[in-house]
């Protein structure tokens, strides 16, 4: 007898191939038959599926989940992703994650972690190593399964502490040394954020040196590029592919996206985008949609030279032109070098501040952004001041600015933009996290700007979730996948169903290299998403994110069910997954 028999659904097994109709037969964990079985065959559980998609459970590869998953109430905070099909994440990306932990540097680590996940390390952590991090979750327990990146950044500041530009040879040796341990314990790869502090600090030679760690455990390099802004972007694919191509090791590039730069007339371009964006609708039919995507096209032409030249390398994308990072971030690096208690106090002097303001204006993102005030993720200069909109804080008191504009705060106040920032962040010692676009949020017309890589079948699907239990989540935490099958898939016709879902599952499991998932497969382990093709949608948006998504019938982790009509059924039906096992 079967434990489980989903009957006469329509399969998409996740490989790309046409779908057709079948049973599927699951015994423990593992799918162990697809086909069609006699009505005699019994099972302890049936699904009737006459009418419903059968597909493989949603493997999201870029996720900040690892951020939340330690809590007590981690499973909580983290539901929307398994009602939304979400069966399996990768945590640890960007150069940010929890483990390994240093005990030299430990204070500056816990400050590095505190701008986004607010941790509290003695209160929190019960580990130091990456495999006593992996075991502690697993002992906790996971409501989806779960794979683990050695994340670049933390690993740096234990190494070296806070502002160690060229690395000592001692410094490298110990760098090397958790991440061996973390490959070991089985760690699925090496996570970068160059873009950000203090991977920004790292060259070139430096991070191809750890990746030379890699090719021993057929390990995956994950890269937040050094830079996203359009006339320095190839420069950031280069140097992916010239760290990845002496080790043969597969190379990850994080949730593309293009930031528009533009020189001296870069302020009246946005003038220009903004009016288009404030009539969408007539943008959209007046404009080709050739030039609307020019510059995701460029980055699509990147991404293939390095296929064409045989180079292992992946690429994801958020279906979604809003991003959403650390305020922090919208600053010159100068500023976040030190202990959050120098960080406050300069933050509130005058002569720093003017100093930013300086730096901001003047700033232009020249390669490889190691100046001070050339710094690829300026922006307040790149987008405009209008840019932002909280996207959460800590306090009480300021909650009541989340989803707001941080201009029109700043301007209702009679504030800089600038000044009004510092002191938001002082307020909130560094924990503000914001949301940025060229004017609205998820406005049509830059959505349009991302389909070139977003409807490409070598491009997986992602949400970079970052739920730490306050805040305005995105609407990608809740809908990213329904909006994907539903909105672009079946309404716009843009991608076929089963390409779509290849996307999101076979595609992102091979990139990172998770084995025996994605699939619909005999042998494969028991993740799967049962939805209906005509309804599956999401309602969340910007202004209303909090919303589940229809049209789903049960999301299936190992074998059991986890959710049911949008009710969770189990909470732990998770595993931590190691590499190599």
């Amino acid at each position: 007898m079967y434990d489980m028999i989903i009957r006469q659904g329509t399969i998409i097994d996740g490989s790309g191939k046409p779908r057709f109709l079948g049973d599927v037969a699951i015994k423990k964990d593992r799918i162990v038959f697809v086909g069609t079985l006699d009505r005699r065959v019994k099972a302890k559980k049936e699904i009737k599926a006459k009418g419903l998609i059968v597909s493989p459970g949603v493997i999201d590869i870029h996720t900040h989940a690892d951020l939340s998953l330690y809590r007590k109430d981690g499973g909580t905070i983290l539901e929307p992703l398994v009602k939304q099909g979400i069966t399996t994440v990768v945590g640890g990306n960007c150069g940010f994650g929890l483990a390994p932990l240093s005990r030299k540097n430990r204070v500056l680590q816990q400050e590095y972690m505190a701008v986004v996940c607010n941790i509290n390390f003695d209160r929190s952590t019960r580990w130091e190593t990456m495999g006593q991090f992996m075991s502690f979750l697993e002992k906790k327990g996971l409501p989806m399964n779960t794979a683990l990146l050695a994340p670049h950044g933390v690993m740096r500041l234990g190494a070296t502490g806070a502002e160690v530009e060229v690395m000592r040879p001692d410094m490298m040796r110990l760098m090397k040394k958790d991440l061996e341990a973390s490959l070991a314990a089985g760690a699925f790869g090496l996570s970068t954020g160059l873009q950000y502090f203090p991977g920004l600090l790292s060259n070139t030679e430096e991070v191809g040196e750890l990746a030379a760690v890699l090719r021993k455990y057929d390990g995956v390099f994950t890269c937040h590029l050094r830079s996203y802004t359009s006339s320095t972007i190839r420069r950031a694919f280069d140097e992916v592919y010239s760290v990845i191509r002496p080790h043969g090791i597969r190379g990850q590039i994080s949730h593309i996206f293009a930031l528009p730069w533009n020189g001296i007339i870069q302020k009246p371009y946005l003038a220009m985008v903004r009016m288009l964006i404030r009539h969408a609708r007539l943008s959209l039919k007046l404009i080709p949609e050739s030039i609307i995507t020019m510059d995701q096209r460029k980055v699509l032409g990147y991404y293939y030279r390095g296929m064409k030249e045989g180079l292992r390398v992946g690429m994801d994308i958020m279906p979604t032109a809003t991003g959403f990072t650390p305020l922090l971030a919208f600053f010159p690096s100068w500023i976040i070098q030190e202990s959050a208690d120098v960080l406050i106090k300069r933050l509130a002097d005058p002569g720093v501040r003017k100093e930013l303001k300086e730096d901001i204006e003047k700033g232009s993102p020249r390669w490889p952004h190691s100046g001070r005030n050339d710094w690829s993720l300026n922006l307040f200069k790149q987008l405009g001041y209008g840019c932002s909109h909280i996207m959460g804080v800590v306090s009480e008191k300021n909650r009541h600015m989340e989803g707001q504009s941080l201009y029109e705060l700043a301007k209702k106040a009679g504030r800089h933009p600038v000044d009004f920032a510092c002191d938001l962040l002082i307020e909130e010692r560094g924990h503000v996290l914001t949301f940025e676009s060229i004017r609205e949020p998820d406005d049509p017309f830059t959505e349009v700007a991302q389909y070139p890589p977003l409807f490409d079948p070598n491009v997986s699907i992602v949400t970079d979730t970052l739920m730490m239990g306050y805040g305005r989540p995105s609407y990608l935490f809740h809908g990213a996948f329904p909006k994907f099958y539903g909105y672009y898939a079946r309404d716009k016709k843009r991608i076929d169903l089963e390409t779509a879902v290849k996307k999101c599952t076979s595609l992102p499991a091979s990139q990172i290299g998770i084995p025996d998932r994605g699939l619909v497969r005999e042998g494969c382990f028991a993740d799967m998403l049962i939805f209906d093709e005509a309804t599956i949608a999401t309602p969340s948006t910007f202004l209303d994110p909090v919303r589940d998504p229809v049209g789903i019938s049960h999301v299936i982790v190992n074998g059991k069910i986890a959710v049911k009509s949008n009710r969770m059924e189990s909470d732990r039906a998770g595993k931590l997954l190691r590499r190599g096992e």
